[in-house]
């Protein structure tokens, strides 16, 4: 913190750079309430969030330096709370240099951390990636789960975390369970508000009305699922009018019916791989053990 406040006095420039920066990053996890937290926070006056934009886990394009990231926020006006990052962010939790780069180049910056309850997650983030089109993972839940890294390396919150604490003090860093969220959002917001040194007396609307539920969302057919994975098809799909393509997905897309079922072998899988995780998570949060089931396991 001495280092960085004896730069901005010997170069003023790097003060006003930074003031145009984020404070503030929303590293995750996806499927854990993000959206819903930037687009509420976004209502408030002085908060402005960005888009999510990988300068601190793209190698060449953080050489370009500060003066560079900053020019990707054509839309901030000077708010006191610069928010970026969100749910697709997960390389901003795995990224090895990541926190370093940040603390680095913005040593005041906040970090807030969403995290939910392992299994319905994964459920989630699967059936975001189907819906996606994502060749990331399978279509067959229960084989995606056990093959896919995606899903449980995203799902390790408390090491992720630990990444942050090395370089960011506890009282910059806010861990918010989607669970709380979804129950009491009014009062998580005004905790997130003062967190950001905000009055959280301030008003959110449509705290009453659901985000990214998964009903009337479609998901790939079998038949598009093979089709994906052929290496031409992304050529062919960019040079598709954009009518063609959505008259593509409706035929060749279906309805999710139901959330996916876990077969006993993947639910164990998923507990050897998670639960000491989950239970360093819930006690470090100062969470009942049984907050989320897989802290008893």
């Amino acid at each position: 913190m001495q280092v960085a406040q004896h730069c901005d006095a010997v170069n003023p420039s790097r003060a006003i750079r930074i003031s145009m920066l984020p404070n503030t990053f929303v590293i995750g996890a996806a499927k854990a309430g993000t959206s819903f937290l930037k687009r509420k926070l976004n209502q408030h006056p002085d908060v402005y969030s960005g888009n999510d934009i990988a300068f601190f886990t793209n190698d060449q394009m953080y050489q370009r330096g500060l003066d560079h990231y900053a020019t990707m926020f054509p839309r901030y006006e000077g708010q006191q709370v610069f928010i970026a990052g969100g749910w697709r962010c997960s390389a901003l939790r795995q990224h090895p240099a990541a926190a370093s780069r940040i603390a680095e180049s913005l040593p005041d910056a906040k970090i807030i951390y969403a995290v939910r309850e392992p299994v319905k997650r994964i459920e989630s983030l699967w059936l975001e990636l189907r819906t996606n089109g994502s060749n990331e993972v399978v279509s067959d839940f229960n084989r995606a789960v056990r093959e896919s890294p995606i899903l449980i390396d995203s799902s390790r919150y408390y090491e992720q975390l630990s990444r942050y604490r090395e370089f960011f003090p506890a009282d910059r860093i806010l861990v918010v369970f989607f669970e709380d969220l979804v129950a009491t959002p009014a009062s998580i917001l005004a905790d997130v508000l003062r967190f950001l040194g905000l009055d959280p007396s301030f008003e959110f609307q449509g705290l009453d009305r659901p985000e990214n539920i998964s009903s009337g969302k479609l998901i790939d057919g079998r038949t598009l699922s093979v089709v994906r994975r052929l290496p031409i098809v992304g050529a062919i799909r960019n040079r598709l009018p954009y009518s063609w393509r959505g008259l593509v997905r409706r035929h060749l897309k279906r309805p999710i019916e139901e959330r996916p079922r876990w077969d006993d072998e993947t639910l164990a899988f998923v507990k050897t791989k998670l639960s000491d995780d989950v239970r360093e998570l819930l006690a470090d949060q100062r969470k009942p053990a049984d907050y989320w089931p897989l802290g008893n396991s």
